[in-house]
Formats: structure tokens, C-alpha cells, sequence
């Protein structure tokens, strides 16, 4: 086993999907068999082809998740005959299981925005989310199986989870503040046709200071109504073509929940463009969705922060909802020998994401201020093949879709101004003006 990519937190009875990386040695290996168990539940087993020397394949698995709410332990096991090595066969991380969404998106004119930004609603808090789309008159979907959904269950959901948000028809399940009790975003796009305008500042917000290194210059234009109410606060700043006409795309209220309204649409050309304008859209959106959540996406202080932890490796910890910089934790490990031993991390200003020292394999409960969490650690990673390719960012290169772009390089410039100058000279000596 190399990696298994799993979401954090879910919500019971839904399906997640799994992606499952496998990896060999030297030796390569015969064909077998990929279990996935949750708990002490086998949700997903397929079969594995043969594999050559150094090679590496990922099994994606979609698996319902038992609802049982807590910590519940995801294993993914691998057998195959031959096997030299059964301490590398199986990885186990931790998923949260709750009984009900803490984050709730629902579209009833489904676009990129819609999808983009509930992508990144999933990333960037740490809660269980569900998206609903309306596809007719009537007619709803949920986000990822497309399956069929009640508009009563969706109304239900709506109405009791923390962080809502609405997009299209806001008033589709009635005056919104009415509709929840959480917090809520509204995402009205405009009519179509609206003039191309260009975000252009970031005034004075709670989500200013994310985005203090955007390249304005470099963002794609978007369409902004022009009756975008007034709030306390205005988190992007637009201007027609980039002249003295200027609209406020998204505004804040404070007051008993939290509001945001955003009276604009095509921010998911910032996405598709990588480079610049994906992390503009990233600490656009992720800082409205923090301030959306009271930026207290956990109760605990202190919860592991990567998915997957070996032995020997450093154990990373995210700071909670708790506004202590000094938190106690507790480990106790199960199983034999039982032990239970406790550290305590520090987090400094402005600092959210600590290290502690390694620790031996098993499975370890946690207990922090605000509530308890699991932490599983992994056999040392000197027992797993290297990965050919990692995931995510290899070095600080660019990828291909951050090529240089044409008005970046100077010497076109310069080739376009010779050009005029010898069409000039031309024309001249035919005696053109």
C-alpha cells in the first residue's frame, strides 16, 4: 500500500469515495485482491492485476459508510500471493462520522461556480458537506451520485445545518433567514449579458488579509448585478473594464448569524486558470467560508492534521476552535501494551499547524479540551515502496498549466515594435503616409 486519499469527515449512510494507491518493489507482484473495511465492516473488495517490478497503480472505491457517528477507522488491505512483506500491506486512516451535514450547499441553477465553490467548501472546513442540485422544475440530485433527492430531506437539512449556502433562486425554500439557523451565504448570479467587470481591491474585511497578495491585473473579468444590497463590510471591490464605475460583487453582515452576499458570477475562471487566479479564488473563498464558520471548524483544540502518519515521522497537529496557544494531549494507546502518555503542543502567533515528536505504531485516542479524536500510526515508511510519482506539488516547479503566458515575454515586444518601425519606413519610401 502507498497512499489512500479519503475524505476527513462524512456524514453516515452517504458514499464517499476512496482512491487507493498501490505500489511494488523490485520483485513486483502476482495478482490479488484490494479490500476496504470501515470499522469492522468490508464495504469494497475488487481485484488487482499483476504488477511489474517498480510499478504503481491507484483503485478508486466508492463504499457507503456505515453510520455509526465518531472516529471509525478506514483500512485498506492488499493480498497477493508471493508476498515477502505482509507489514506493508495495509493502511489505516481515521474518518469522522457524523449524523448530519455541517455544511450544506444547494443550487438550483447549476454551474462552475456551484461546483468549484463546493469543492473548495469540502477542503477547506473540516465539517461533513452535502450538495444538492435542482436539474428541473421539481427535480433534485445530490452532488457526486447524481442519485435522486427528496426536496423535504433537502428542506430538513437546510434547516438545521450550521453553514448554509444557497445559490440561484436564494428564496426557494422561502426567505432564507427563516429557511436555516446557520450561518448563510447567498450566491445570486446576475442576469446574463451583464458587462465584463474586474475585481480590483479588496476593501477592509474579515477575508482582506487573504487576500493581500492577490494579482488583481491577472484575474478574469466577472459579471456583477447591480443591485448588490449594502452590508457592514464589502470583501471585493469590481470596476467596469477597469474605469471610474465601481460595484461591490461581495458584501458581509454581521448581526445574531453570519451573511454573505455575493451578487456576482464567473469566479470559476480564476479556478480554471491555475496559477494566480486559483489562489485568488482559494483565499477568496476559503476566507469567506472561515469567517462564514466563526473560523471554529472543530470543537477540539488540537486535531491530527494529515491523513496518513508512519512511524518515525513527525506527528502534525491543527489548531481547534480553542483560542489557547498552550494545549494538553493525552495519547492512549490501545491495544497491548496499553500505554497512555501526553505532550503538549505549542502553537505561536498566527500559527495554526504544529509538530510533535514521532510515535510507535497502533492506534492512539486522543483527548484534547473540546472532545476526543483518534490517531492512527502506520508501519515506517522504510517498509513501503517509494512512489514513483508523488502526489500534489513536486518541488517549485510549475506545472504545465502555469506556462509562461505571451504578454510575459519581452522579447515579443520588442519583435512588434521593430515591425511597426519597418512598415513605417516602407511606407514612406513608397511615398505613403
Amino acid at each position: 500500500m502507498a497512499d489512500i486519499q479519503a475524505p476527513r469527515a462524512v456524514i453516515g449512510n452517504d458514499t464517499a469515495e476512496f482512491r487507493i494507491a498501490i505500489a511494488t518493489g523490485g520483485a513486483g507482484a502476482g495478482e490479488g485482491t484490494l479490500s476496504l473495511v470501515i470499522g469492522d465492516q468490508r464495504v469494497a473488495s475488487t481485484p488487482v492485476q499483476a504488477l511489474a517490478a517498480f510499478s504503481e497503480r491507484t483503485v478508486t472505491a466508492r463504499a457507503r459508510v456505515p453510520n455509526v457517528p465518531g472516529a471509525t477507522l478506514v483500512r485498506a488491505i492488499v493480498a497477493a500471493a508471493g508476498d515477502r512483506e505482509p507489514r506493508n500491506d495495509t493502511l489505516t486512516t481515521v474518518l469522522e462520522v457524523s449524523p448530519a451535514a455541517g455544511a450544506v450547499l444547494v443550487s438550483t441553477s447549476p454551474d462552475l461556480d456551484a461546483r468549484e465553490a463546493l469543492a473548495l467548501l469540502r477542503g477547506a472546513l473540516a465539517l461533513p458537506t452535502r450538495g444538492f442540485y435542482r436539474v428541473a422544475p421539481g427535480v433534485w440530485r445530490q452532488d457526486g451520485s447524481l442519485g435522486p433527492a427528496n426536496e423535504g430531506e433537502i428542506r430538513a437539512i437546510v434547516r438545521d445545518a450550521p453553514l448554509v449556502v444557497l445559490h440561484g433562486d436564494t428564496a426557494v425554500f422561502g426567505p432564507p433567514r427563516t429557511a436555516t439557523k446557520g450561518a448563510l451565504a447567498l450566491l445570486a448570479p446576475p442576469a446574463e449579458g451583464s458587462a465584463d467587470w474586474y475585481a480590483t481591491a479588496a476593501p477592509p474585511s474579515p477575508v482582506s488579509a487573504s487576500l493581500s497578495a492577490a494579482a488583481w491585473d491577472s484575474l478574469a473579468p466577472l459579471d456583477v448585478a447591480d443591485d448588490v444590497p449594502a452590508g457592514d463590510w464589502a470583501a471585493l471591490e469590481t470596476r467596469r473594464g477597469r474605469r471610474f464605475e465601481r460595484r461591490n460583487a461581495i458584501v458581509g453582515r454581521e448581526g445574531s448569524r453570519r451573511t454573505v452576499i455575493v451578487g456576482a458570477s464567473g469566479f470559476w475562471r480564476w479556478r480554471v486558470r491555475e496559477g494566480v487566479g486559483a489562489d485568488a479564488f482559494g483565499a477568496l473563498w476559503g476566507g469567506l467560508f472561515d469567517w462564514l464558520s466563526g473560523g471554529r471548524t472543530d470543537a477540539r483544540a488540537a486535531v491530527n492534521a494529515d491523513a496518513v502518519v508512519h512511524a518515525g515521522d513527525p506527528v502534525r497537529w491543527r489548531r481547534g476552535s480553542g483560542d489557547d496557544s498552550v494545549v494538553t494531549v493525552v495519547l492512549t494507546r490501545r491495544g497491548a501494551p496499553a500505554r497512555v502518555d501526553s505532550m503538549t503542543l505549542r502553537f505561536s502567533a498566527g500559527d495554526n499547524i504544529v509538530e510533535s515528536r514521532p510515535l510507535a505504531t497502533g492506534v492512539y485516542d486522543v483527548q484534547t479540551a473540546g472532545g476526543p479524536s483518534v490517531l492512527a500510526v502506520n508501519p515506517s515508511r522504510e517498509l513501503y515502496p517509494r512512489r514513483a510519482i508523488p502526489s500534489g506539488a513536486v518541488g517549485r516547479g510549475g506545472s504545465l498549466a502555469d506556462a509562461p503566458r505571451l504578454r510575459s515575454l519581452g522579447w515579443v515586444y520588442a519583435v512588434v515594435i521593430i515591425a511597426l518601425c519597418a512598415e513605417w519606413l516602407l511606407r514612406r519610401r513608397l511615398g505613403m503616409r
